[in-house]
């Protein structure tokens, strides 16, 4: 048997990535780079990649016949262990396809799904990755037992196959409405901690996956995270402080990183994880510029942005310009997006620039007013259950910073006192 059988649990599987070309491929030579990518971060040793153009999906296997005996030419050559394939896999043409080739194979949906569970740390992404793995689990139930099913029973009874499915869909059901309901518990105590929160100034960094994010939030803050070169790193919300010179503060999150094709479960499951998204005041969409890659990034980033609904103000950051050896890129990517920031978190340049672009946004949306000492006690009695304020005291006044939206309510206010 030509199969190498890894003995060693620290010994990576040998994989071969299989990019299959159809219709719908937008840019094949991305997906199976990223895919290459996805894998290593998931401990596997790739050896080679196969392209295959694929006119015609055959039902049983997905690709012909000949096709993966081709493959399994290939991966007896390399001793290859395991087959990763960039396109979704019906429950019948992987078991197929692991039929024929005596190897184990993946596609792109279940090594995203084992990514995540792996780096869940927080108990709502451990939850919310474990619902996306059961929905994935659910839809592919379908041919799970095939082999099974064609056996016992008599004419309108079931087979052992079916009731095996049926049984274990019930499993799956229960679970999820377990999950659900825990999910439910988490959101409520969020909302409180969201209103708390309210009274800040909120910015977040989202962007594609591996753009450097993490290494940006440990520039702007006192973040000591250690960075991993490796696709999502951060799948937990991690919220940090920003002072500005003057001792305001904005509140910057780091994200979980968007990528193409995302599978539909994970969108869903991770929806309250990407609340932090959609309740900031500015997004910081960090992109990294050395990326061949970096357009179909951004498109992502954008299109998923606008499908979950988050359409508050953005600015442009183009990040790793220390991996840009020609200056050319930068200015055709400058005369593109003349609004953009370009910056190095790795080497510390022009961080100051993203600094005041948020103190510029932070000036556009709060307000500070100065009042006399001894108003400022009622002032903050009458105001402080409708309004959410900062208050800061400096000699004989206090400043109460606010968000414009209550200004005439605090001038409303201050002539009653008067």
């Amino acid at each position: 048997m030509h199969r190498r059988i890894p003995l060693d649990k620290n010994l990576s599987p040998r994989v071969l990535v299989i990019g299959v070309k159809s219709s719908k491929s937008e840019n094949i030579d991305f997906d199976v780079l990223e895919l290459a990518s996805l894998c290593k971060t998931q401990n596997d040793d790739v050896v080679g990649t196969y392209f295959i153009n694929n006119r015609e999906i055959v039902a049983s296997t997905f690709i012909s016949i000949s096709k993966i005996e081709e493959i399994k030419r290939i991966a007896e050559k390399n001793s290859v262990d395991k087959l990763v394939f960039n396109v979704d896999l019906a429950r019948r043409q992987k078991n197929n396809i692991m039929k024929m080739t005596r190897l184990d194979v993946q596609d792109r949906h279940e090594v995203i799904l084992n990514i995540f569970y792996e780096h869940a740390k927080t108990r709502i992404a451990k939850i919310e990755i474990e619902l996306a793995r059961l929905k994935f689990e659910y839809s592919k139930l379908i041919g799970a037992y095939e082999n099974l099913s064609r056996t016992g029973g008599g004419i309108g009874t079931r087979g052992p196959g079916e009731q095996k499915i049926e049984y274990r869909r019930r499993e799956l059901r229960q679970r999820i409405r377990i999950l659900n309901t825990k999910l439910e518990e988490i959101k409520k105590n969020k909302k409180i901690q969201s209103k708390k929160r309210q009274k800040e100034f909120k910015c977040v960094l989202i962007g594609y996956t591996n753009s450097g994010k993490t290494s940006i939030l440990r520039r702007l803050t006192d973040y000591h995270a250690r960075i991993k070169d490796e696709l999502f790193a951060t799948l937990d919300p991690v919220t940090k402080i920003l002072k500005f010179k003057n001792n305001d503060i904005c509140l910057v999150t780091d994200t979980i990183g968007f990528i193409r094709n995302i599978p539909p479960e994970l969108i869903n499951s991770f929806y309250e994880t990407l609340s932090e998204i959609k309740d900031a005041d500015l997004k910081l969409h960090i992109v990294d510029i050395s990326s061949p890659y970096y357009m179909e990034q951004i498109n992502t980033v954008n299109e998923v942005s606008k499908k979950l609904g988050f359409g508050q103000d953005s600015i442009l950051v183009f990040n790793k310009i220390d991996l840009v050896y020609d200056e050319n890129i930068l200015k055709r990517v400058l005369e593109k997006y003349p609004g953009a920031i370009f910056v190095s978190a790795k080497k510390n340049m022009n961080m100051d620039k993203i600094v005041d672009e948020i103190y510029t946004k932070y000036n556009k949306i709060f307000k500070e007013k100065r009042i006399p000492l001894d108003k400022c006690g009622e002032v903050v009695i009458k105001l402080q259950n409708k309004i959410h304020m900062n208050i800061v005291y400096e000699n004989e006044v206090c400043i109460i910073r606010y968000r414009k939206i209550y200004h005439s309510m605090i001038e409303e206010t201050l002539n009653d006192i008067d």
